[in-house]
């Protein structure tokens, strides 16, 4: 798993292995996912990078 933090109002650019995407709340997202595993990661992430500040050694600089 990956987490990035974007501006809202950056562009987006897809590889040939991907047809489309969107923009969600994290409840919308989660709503949509089939498998538990995917929700839980995404529970994960909003526990670990929004509900609280990510430590900072988890960093990359771009």
């Amino acid at each position: 798993m990956f987490v990035a933090f974007a501006p809202t109002d950056c562009s987006v650019r897809l590889n040939d292995e991907h047809d489309d995407f969107r923009w969600l709340p994290l409840d919308e997202a989660v709503a949509l996912l089939t498998f538990a595993g995917q929700r839980a990661t995404l529970e994960h992430i909003k526990k670990e990078f929004v509900d609280r500040q990510p430590n900072p050694l988890l960093h990359i600089q771009t």
